[in-house]
């Protein structure tokens, strides 16, 4: 069980107060007849025909023979019989806040907050193809390229990207910003006097474009299904997925030694130090 799920101490004495509370005979146990009013009083509303079945599943475990031979009582007594222990609640309850916890996590994992939808974005695409883009990838990637590239003369013309990121598709179609982020992960990775910059037309674009593709692919990017043409029609998926790869290429190529000094505190004792 997570440490998430785990009944914490001020939970075990709500537990114990509500317990004794409704166990008005004092005998340790509560009716089962009482279950759902014992998980209501504390915080677990649960349907009634979920408590039914819980119920059912608990009066037909092998293991209740088991239990009763612990308690020290092995023939069972009428009580003991139809009720449940404080122990057994406590163990019921910390089951039950261990399946909130799985189900809470898996609601924040498939979100669709901030996300945009996009249909297929060419012929090929089948019907209902869609694709996703979250916002807050666009805004991100927007201020980075802002924040690296903005003293750079050659994109006095481009930047900045406005911080919502709705102009970047557009500002990414001539090619020559995606080799200024190629050239900023990897440094000389695509030789400046290769790049068109100036006059631009649709040919010199494209071969921008291309540039930056066989350039993203030699320093490890998967461009497989890219190609010069979606990224002249700023396709945001395609877009997106390459300038995470060409960044993330980038900060790694950034824990060095030199970068990250505290790296050597990593090593284990009987591994070199510089």
């Amino acid at each position: 069980m997570s440490d998430n799920a785990k009944l914490t101490e001020e939970e075990r004495a709500e537990i114990r107060e509500q317990f004794a509370q409704i166990d008005t005979s004092g005998n340790g146990y509560i009716d089962l007849k009482e279950l759902k009013e014992a998980l209501d009083s504390v915080g677990y509303k649960i349907p009634q025909w979920k408590v039914r079945c819980m119920i059912e599943e608990y009066n037909d475990s092998g293991s209740r023979r088991a239990r009763n031979a612990v308690n020290g009582n092995v023939n069972g007594d009428a009580t003991s019989n139809n009720g449940i222990s404080l122990h057994e609640f406590e163990e019921l309850c910390a089951s039950l806040k261990q399946q909130q916890v799985a189900s809470t996590f898996k609601q924040a994992v498939s979100k669709k907050e901030n996300l945009e939808h996009l249909g297929g974005m060419s012929e090929a695409s089948s019907d209902g193809t869609t694709h996703s883009v979250r916002m807050e990838e666009q805004m991100a990637f927007s201020g980075w390229i802002n924040s690296n590239l903005e003293l750079d003369p050659d994109l006095r013309h481009l930047l900045p990207i406005d911080p919502e990121g709705k102009q970047l598709y557009e500002k990414l179609k001539d090619g020559l910003i995606l080799c200024k982020v190629i050239n900023h992960s990897c440094p000389d990775t695509i030789d400046e006097r290769a790049i068109n910059k100036k006059n631009l037309t649709l040919y010199t674009k494209h071969e921008n474009l291309t540039l930056a593709l066989v350039s993203s692919q030699a320093i490890g990017c998967n461009i497989v299904n890219i190609d010069a043409h979606d990224l002249a029609k700023g396709k945001p998926h395609l877009v997106l997925g390459l300038l995470w790869q060409i960044i993330r290429i980038g900060l790694f190529n950034q824990i060095t030694l030199e970068h990250c000094p505290g790296l050597t505190e990593l090593l284990n004792d009987e591994e070199s130090r510089p």
